[in-house]
């Protein structure tokens, strides 16, 4: 009895073991799924914000600290990123989009957009976006883009 109870125990915690990891990672992808979904949003609301400019959706994306390092080198408040009014643009479309996540509470989001003009003019920006959750909200607190010069692979 002694010797099968001891044979039968390891197997047992193995298996405890296994289904625990195995409900832990499947809580962590769900939390995942709703964090990248989270981020997605964000992102397409501040691209769309760019066409047809809502205060409110940029308002809302950026973190009270946030700090935009523009492809020209500039860096911009978030009081200032809130209070641009961008002109002209009748797209600015999300091409691709990565978040890596690093914990619970951050995450980078990098990709491309394209854009354009209505006076004809278009372009492409690369741009690295690090998110935090604060208050289980979802911000930007610090942007960077840089635009595509040629396009050519």
């Amino acid at each position: 009895m002694i010797s099968g109870y001891s044979v039968l125990r390891p197997r047992l915690s193995s298996t405890v073991l296994a289904l625990s990891v195995i409900a832990v990672a499947s809580l962590a992808t769900a939390q995942s799924a709703a964090d990248s979904s989270a981020i997605r949003q964000g992102e397409a609301q501040w691209a769309s914000a760019v066409v047809k400019y809502d205060r409110r959706l940029v308002d809302e994306v950026l973190s009270a600290d946030f700090v935009e390092i523009s492809d020209s080198g500039r860096v911009y408040s978030r009081d200032e990123a809130v209070d641009y009014q961008p002109t002209g643009y009748i797209k600015n479309t999300i091409d691709t989009l990565h978040i890596r996540f690093f914990g619970h509470d951050a995450a980078v989001a990098w990709g491309a957009e394209s854009w354009a003009k209505k006076d004809g003019t278009s372009g492409r920006v690369l741009w690295t976006d690090t998110w935090v959750r604060r208050d289980g909200k979802w911000q930007v607190t610090v942007s960077a883009g840089q635009a595509v010069i040629n396009d050519k692979h």
